[in-house]
C-alpha cells in the first residue's frame, strides 16, 4: 500500500505543480487521516505543505493543529466566515478544545510570514 501511495503522488504532485494555481502561489497540503495508536494530542500527525509560501528547510512547526486548523486557514485564505461549532464530544477523543475552528491555531506557523491573511470578522454558527 505504500508503494502504490507514493507512486500517486509521483504521478500527481508534478502535475499540480505544473498548474497556473499552483503557480500563481498555490498550495499542495498532503495529511494523514489518523494515527495508528489512537486520536488525542500525545499522537503526531504528519502534514507536508508544498509551496513556494512555506517556510521550507523540513521545518516543523511545535504548535499544536490539528484538521480543524486547516479549515480554519482556508476559511482565512477564501475570505469565508469561520465555523463556531466544535465537533461533538462523543465524536472526538480529541482534548483541551481542538476540535473548535474557531479556538484552534491555524497552519500560519508553517508558512512565510503574511502568507495567511487576518481572520474575517464575522462568525457563523
Amino acid at each position: 500500500n505504500i508503494a502504490q501511495g507514493d507512486n500517486f503522488l509521483a504521478q500527481i504532485i508534478p502535475q499540480i505543480m505544473a498548474s497556473l494555481a499552483y503557480q500563481n502561489n498555490g498550495v499542495i497540503v498532503i495529511w494523514w487521516d489518523e494515527t495508528e495508536g489512537g486520536d488525542d494530542t500525545a499522537r503526531t500527525i504528519p502534514e507536508i505543505i508544498i509551496s513556494k509560501l512555506a517556510k521550507g528547510n523540513a521545518y516543523a512547526s511545535s504548535l499544536p493543529m490539528n484538521h480543524s486548523s486547516d479549515i480554519k486557514t482556508w476559511s482565512k485564505v477564501f475570505g469565508l466566515p469561520l465555523i463556531n461549532n466544535a465537533i461533538p464530544a462523543g465524536e472526538t477523543n480529541n482534548y483541551g478544545g481542538y476540535n473548535n475552528v474557531a479556538t484552534v491555531n491555524d497552519l500560519s506557523d508553517l508558512f512565510v510570514p503574511g502568507a495567511i491573511p487576518a481572520a474575517p470578522s464575522s462568525v457563523c454558527l
